[in-house]
Parts: C-alpha cells; sequence; structure tokens
C-alpha cells in the first residue's frame, strides 16, 4: 500500500512549518482506503505565526469540517500507527523534497526529535514521476500548450494541478492547497503514473523535475521538424 501525504505551511522558503498535515491510504489504483487529516496546534494556534500563511484565509474552511487539533508529537503517532495498520511500503508526496524539509525544519522548531517516519519505507516523488511518465508525451505537450498551461519563460507547467487536470480532462480544477484535498489528487497522479507503464525514479529526488519536460518538448519539437523536412525533401 502507499501512503501519499500533503503540507500546508506558513511560508515555503523562511517559515516552512506545518499547520495542516492530510494523508491518504491508497493502492495505487486511485481507490482510496482511508484518510488522516490533522491541524498542528502549535503552529495553527499560535497567531503570530499562523497569520503570516500565505492560505490563513482558509482557516474557515477547517472550522466548517471541524478538522481535529492535534499536537505535532500526537500527528506522529497517529501517521505511525496508520502505516503500520496498512503495512504501507511506499510513502509519496507531490514536490516530496518540500514536504520532506517542511517536517524536519518544524521538527527543529518544535525541538522534536527521533524519525517523522517510523517504518521504513521506500519513497516516490510525485512530481518526477509525473515529469518522466504522464508529462513526457507529444499528447500532454500538445494539450499543455492549446490550454495555456506556460511558464512565463515559456516551459510548460508541471505542478499537482496540472498534472490532475491532464488526468481527469478538466481543465476547470482548481487546487484547493488543503492538505487532504490535495493529496486525495495526488493518489489519483499517482495512479496514472503507474497507470503509464513507464519507470519513474524511486528512493532518489531529482532536482528540478519540470527540466524532464523541457527536454523532452525541446527533442520533440527537433524531431517533427525534422520529420516535416523529410517529408518535403
Amino acid at each position: 500500500m502507499y501512503a501519499i501525504f500533503d503540507t500546508e505551511t506558513i511560508n515555503a522558503t523562511t517559515m516552512p512549518f506545518i499547520y495542516d498535515f492530510g494523508m491518504t491510504i491508497t493502492d495505487g489504483t486511485g481507490k482510496i482506503f482511508d484518510r488522516y487529516t490533522a491541524i498542528v496546534s502549535e503552529i495553527a494556534r499560535t497567531p503570530q505565526l499562523f497569520n503570516r500563511a500565505f492560505y490563513q484565509w482558509k482557516k474557515p474552511i477547517y472550522i466548517l469540517r471541524k478538522n481535529i487539533v492535534k499536537s505535532f508529537h500526537d500527528v506522529m503517532a497517529d501517521v505511525a500507527a496508520l502505516l503500520d495498520k496498512w503495512e504501507v511500503h511506499t510513502i509519496g508526496a507531490y514536490n516530496l523534497a518540500f514536504d520532506l524539509r517542511a517536517i524536519n525544519k518544524t521538527m527543529d522548531f518544535l525541538t522534536i526529535k527521533g524519525k517523522f517516519f517510523q517504518r521504513e519505507l521506500n519513497f516516490v516523488d510525485l512530481w518526477s514521476a509525473s515529469c518522466e511518465t504522464i508529462f513526457s508525451t507529444p499528447d500532454f505537450i500538445e494539450w499543455a500548450e492549446n490550454n495555456g498551461y506556460i511558464s512565463d519563460a515559456n516551459n510548460i507547467k508541471t505542478n499537482a494541478e496540472v498534472a490532475f487536470c491532464w488526468t481527469t480532462k478538466n481543465v476547470e480544477f482548481s487546487e484547493a492547497h488543503v492538505a487532504l484535498d490535495d493529496a486525495e489528487i495526488e493518489s489519483v497522479i499517482l495512479a496514472a503514473c503507474i497507470a503509464d507503464g513507464n519507470t519513474f525514479t524511486t528512493n532518489r529526488l531529482i532536482g528540478s523535475p519540470w527540466r524532464i519536460v523541457a527536454n523532452y518538448r525541446e527533442w520533440l519539437d527537433t524531431f517533427l521538424y525534422l520529420e516535416d523536412v523529410g517529408q518535403n525533401w
């Protein structure tokens, strides 16, 4: 079984302290067997911290959902129990490097010792997995260009929202930036990467995975140009 998780933090760079943690348990087909969500009390209940969060205006969403507020220690214990219960062998997240850094920074800030993931696990970064599979196809490149998923630097956008839009063919979708909601869509993305049939990297973080798609797009443009030249020779 896989555990897909997401974190929402105060600040992505200077203070990546987690205030919202979400996780799903999935078998890799998109089916979700269990869900977990918690608001981290030490961060969320400290106004000097939470009020700096980019998405702090989403607080009413958490209140309406009656999310459980827990200490980070309790979140760690809950996650450990969940992983053991479902005999999880692999964890994953979209931009895993960020989420792992957020966990480490939060534990350092709260002076918590030990490992967050107490079970021996494989790991997969769904960002690089998507770039290596579902994004590196002519159909995706054409779809992304036609639907405006192009950055200011003229690169194909490769974030989780784009991955889910492509996977579901729903260009109206907008990422919630709520941890459990995002973990749910990332479970669908994982299933798409597996169903693609091509291998993707595990147990290693790839820096700037978007470059995989940029390089593929450049190769594809060259191939199509040469093919067109050849046909008109």
